[in-house]
């Protein structure tokens, strides 16, 4: 039997300050049973107080009400490699028992086409320092366009482009494309056997990910990849719920 959950999409800078410390609190009990790592003020400075554009944060209750899982979403309009750009910024964490909910990758789904509208003159790129596997596997599985990726090169724009948003974002250099985070992935039980290429991959290129160390990338936003890869997304999760042999006679997977 499938768990129960509601969403709700809420702008910090909306709240009262009483009510943003409540937020904080609730979150960053959430986020202590995932993560290590970081105290309750830089993680409300990092997650609410964030100095973004634009913040929204996604909570993910249980039938009891009970906070199970966040997903705050940043942008940032910022300059560089000589052009204005739409930089997004993420953090994500969610009980073990509430991962399957899929809550995160529709509400990125959502907001990568939309921020299409809201930006349309701007490229708009995903940056995230992924400090576990699992976060990067499902980006690859998704997105069309994704640097670092264990199938292609990184070409010279976007490894300059790296660079320049590690340097806008003050991150400490720990290897070549990995940054100390400090937000370490508290050990969940799964396993590293059977492993995809994408996952074989991370774990290569940053054994360190259990020091809190994260792998910079770079996501494509612009519209026809978040068009496709919110096309992609879906279809994956009608394939969980509805048999293949329906989901190929009504033509959705061949569409994506």
């Amino acid at each position: 039997m499938a768990t129960r959950f509601t969403t709700k999409l809420i702008d910090p800078g909306r709240l009262a300050p009483e009510a943003r410390r409540a937020l904080t609190d609730a979150l960053y009990a959430t986020h202590q049973q995932v993560f290590s790592g970081v105290d309750r003020d830089a993680f409300g400075a990092y997650v609410i107080d964030s100095p973004a554009d634009w913040t929204r944060v996604l909570t993910l209750r249980d039938a009891s009400a009970r906070l199970r899982g966040y997903a705050a979403m940043h942008v940032f309009l910022q300059r560089h490699v000589g052009r204005d750009m739409a930089i997004v910024r993420m953090e994500i964490s969610a009980e073990p028992a509430f991962r399957h909910a899929s809550f995160a990758g529709r509400f990125i789904a959502s907001q990568a086409v939309s921020l299409s509208l809201r930006y349309p003159g701007r490229p708009r790129y995903l940056f995230a320092c992924f400090v576990h596997p699992s976060a990067y596997v499902s980006l690859c599985r998704h997105a069309p366009r994704v640097w670092p990726h264990p199938e292609r090169p990184t070409p010279p724009h976007i490894e300059a482009l790296l660079l320049s948003l590690q340097r806008q974002f003050k991150l400490r250099p720990v290897g070549e494309g990995l940054v100390d985070v400090g937000w370490i992935a508290r050990p969940d039980g799964r396993s590293h056997r059977r492993l995809s290429p994408e996952a074989r991959f991370y774990l290569a290129r940053n054994p360190g990910y259990v020091h809190g160390h994260g792998l910079m990338t770079l996501v494509d936003l612009s519209t026809p990849s978040a068009v496709q890869g919110s096309l992609h997304f879906v279809a994956h999760q009608l394939q969980r719920r509805w048999p293949r042999r329906l989901l190929e006679a009504r033509g959705v997977l061949s569409a994506v």
